[in-house]
């Protein structure tokens, strides 16, 4: 690989302010100045990652009043695009924009076509509800927020003119009335639950899942809730639910590539079955053979299936997709007019636009590309060494990017939370499931889940470790030992999270739970054989809530397990993400602005440093880096301020002020941030 050589720079010169007298007994606050535009030079390495990601869709008449396949798109802003079923082409394509001009919303999960063609989009991010009307020409209308303070509008279903939603974090339910606008508020639908992810309506009662499993069926007239009794215990969050023909059918689970289908009889009162191994997020009304149709999966290819709605027996059709993730975001049944596709045809489309068609009639399939607006992608991890490494939010991908002229070469992968360049091996950590892999940038890309190479190749990236049987869903901590590498996990459906070493020779992990009862690890470090945690209390989704109020520092023998020692650095902070040892065997931890050390051997505190006055924003983010050839802490606070510490001295300075989320600094100095999806390159001048 290419080298870069390390600029000189005037760094330990052009610090002005000194933090003197900076004690573990009496932490001082700091007295910070700004890098001035001569000292620092920020170069832009442009947007390094760009796909499309379907998030949610809906049958209905398209602009031009033909059958047609309604998607929301993540981006920035998110958009509404509607699609021929037939040749796959994009009819119309309208960012969601707020009313106002000032922004939009990134993404949607909630769509539903109203009865005269109207199609209504809930979103994330601004929880505001939007409309399209029918029509050739319509433009998107911007409804606002219906229950101020939630930033999630999830699945919509549509009875008596009125539009019912689910939200997060109020885990409500609310009602629009489509002729008046008028909003209900239901409230939330039980005590400690953030989510309703799931809704549906059958007979006139609406339907409402929470995350632990809980299912409410409310009449929308009294707003009465009445809950339904659990298909299974511990069986964790509805993320879906369908009204077909007399039944309800709920999904439960946190994954959208394999869950299970649990079926309710409305008139017994009883759940009467299940349906394994389902992807994505709907099933299909009855077809025209009385069967309802889904995706089911086996983790590598995904089979367009059906099942009888009376015995639940279920038959595989000839219609494949090969990919780990196939889950579709939007199924329907449609006449397409044309005689290669008699009678009804099964469209589905899939998470990266892709359109599957399937005819029961002649039992004809076919899997085409539809050319959707895609979108740059909000990085969400960076890893830097003589290249810089990005993965993306949501969408996923991987990028490995030139620093000095930012070209890149881009993979559809996963959702990267951790990256660890070494040599030519790459150690990812991806969402979900907490899996890890390896990637040998010496070998041809293949990865057969999300973007297969070219036939007859070898896995590239390799899969390590799958977290999901140990309900560990998150991975967003890495840090190298030398012959092992180390990842941090937080779990899906509990709280307390897991540390996985792995071999680099062997490639062998060995899972280690905790540390911390009840918290998980979300920062690392290693030196001399040791790691060195930082923990939240928080889980991969706020969910369950936790039972534990200070984060945790800790230091773990990663060959025993054994615990050494644990730290509250900051009582009341609920996550430590930034964690590092500098040369002196100092460990650092970021935690709500403030930077503490601490003895490697016991943990004891040595010094507080305050970056920031306001210790409440920002309180579960934090990324920390350490430059050992100049002894210098890199510390992004409260995803708006860059800083730059000396880890001797403690003086700091304030170096870049913008949004900011994500942070690396490489073998040159030089230090990563992302701003949203660009990838910025900070330093110092030299002088």
């Amino acid at each position: 690989m290419r080298r870069i050589h390390r600029r000189v720079t005037g760094f330990l010169l052009a610090f002005a302010v000194v933090l003197a007298g900076l004690v573990a007994s009496q932490p001082a606050q700091a007295r910070l100045t700004t890098a001035s535009d001569s000292d620092v030079t920020v170069r832009s390495l442009g947007t390094p990652l760009y796909d499309v990601l379907v998030l949610g869709g809906t049958p209905g008449p398209g602009p031009d009043g033909q059958e047609a396949m309604w998607v929301v798109t993540a981006g920035s802003p998110a958009r509404l695009q509607s699609l021929s079923p037939l040749s796959g082409s994009v009819l119309s394509d309208q960012p969601l924009m707020h009313a106002d001009g000032g922004g939009g919303a990134p993404g949607g999960y909630g769509i539903v076509t109203a009865p005269n063609g109207d199609v209504y989009v809930g979103t994330y991010g601004d929880g505001h509800l939007y409309r399209r009307a029918a029509g050739s020409n319509s433009t998107i209308e911007d409804l606002g927020r219906p229950r101020p303070g939630d930033t999630y509008v999830f699945a919509m279903t549509i009875i008596d003119g009125k539009l019912y939603g689910g939200t997060y974090p109020g885990g409500a339910v609310f009602s629009y009335d489509l002729a008046t606008g008028a909003v209900r508020d239901y409230g939330r639908m039980m005590d400690g639950q953030l989510y309703v992810r799931s809704i549906t309506s059958l007979d006139g009662i609406v339907y409402a899942g929470t995350y632990d499993c809980h299912i409410f069926a409310i009449d929308p007239a009294t707003g009465v809730k009445t809950e339904l009794p659990q298909p299974a215990p511990n069986c964790g969050n509805v993320s879906d639910m369908n009204a077909i023909d007399g039944r309800l059918y709920a999904r439960i689970g946190s994954s959208i590539i394999n869950a299970t289908e649990h079926v309710y009889d409305p008139a017994s009162g009883t759940w009467v079955g299940s349906i394994p191994n389902v992807a994505g997020l709907s099933l299909s009304e009855v077809g025209p053979d009385g069967k309802i149709y889904y995706m089911h999966t086996d983790g590598a290819v995904g089979t367009v299936s059906r099942f009888d709605p009376e015995t639940l027996a279920v038959e595989k059709t000839s219609a494949v997709v090969s990919g780990r993730v196939v889950n579709n975001r939007g199924v329907g049944w449609m006449d397409l007019g044309d005689p290669g596709w008699p009678g009804q045809t099964l469209v589905q489309v899939l998470w990266r636009g892709q359109v599957v068609l399937y005819n029961p009639q002649t039992d004809r399939s076919e899997v085409r590309d539809a050319p959707l607006s895609g979108e740059p992608i909000r990085i969400n991890v960076i890893g830097a060494d003589d290249e810089v490494y990005v993965g993306g939010y949501l969408n996923g991908g991987i990028a490995a990017v030139d620093p000095d002229s930012g070209a890149k070469t881009f993979h559809r992968f996963a959702q990267g939370e951790s990256i660890l360049p070494d040599g030519d091996q790459v150690w990812l950590g991806v969402y979900p499931d907490a899996r890890v892999y390896a990637w040998d940038r010496t070998k041809v890309w293949h990865n057969p889940a999300y973007s297969p190479g070219p036939i007859g190749s070898v896995d590239n990236p390799t899969l390590l470790h799958d977290g999901g049987p140990g309900d560990q869903n998150r991975i967003s901590a890495v840090a190298d030992l030398g012959n092992r590498v180390a990842f941090g996990t937080q779990p899906n459906a509990t709280l307390t999270g897991s540390v996985v070493v792995v071999d680099k020779a062997t490639r062998t992990p060995t899972v280690w739970e905790g540390p911390i009862a009840d918290q998980s690890t979300v920062g690392l470090a290693a030196r001399g054989g040791t790691l060195f945690g930082g923990t939240s209390i928080i889980a991969s989704y706020a969910q369950p809530a936790p039972t534990t109020t200070d984060a945790h520092l800790y230091a773990l023998d990663p060959t025993t397990g054994e615990l050494k020692w644990s730290v509250v650095p900051s009582p009341g902070a609920p996550a430590i993400r930034g964690v590092e040892v500098d040369s002196k065997d100092r460990v650092w931890a970021l935690t709500n602005g403030a930077l503490t050390s601490h003895n490697s051997r016991n943990g004891d505190l040595m010094r507080t440093i305050r970056l920031t006055a306001d210790q409440h924003s920002g309180r579960l983010a934090g990324e920390l880096e350490y430059d050992p050839e100049a002894n210098v802490l890199w510390a992004l606070v409260q995803g708006s301020k860059l800083y730059a510490v000396d880890a001797q001295t403690g003086k700091a300075r304030l170096v870049l002020e913008r949004p900011m989320l994500r942070l690396a600094v490489s073998s040159s100095g030089t230090a990563f941030v992302s701003s949203n999806a660009e990838l910025l390159a900070v330093e110092f001048n030299q002088g």
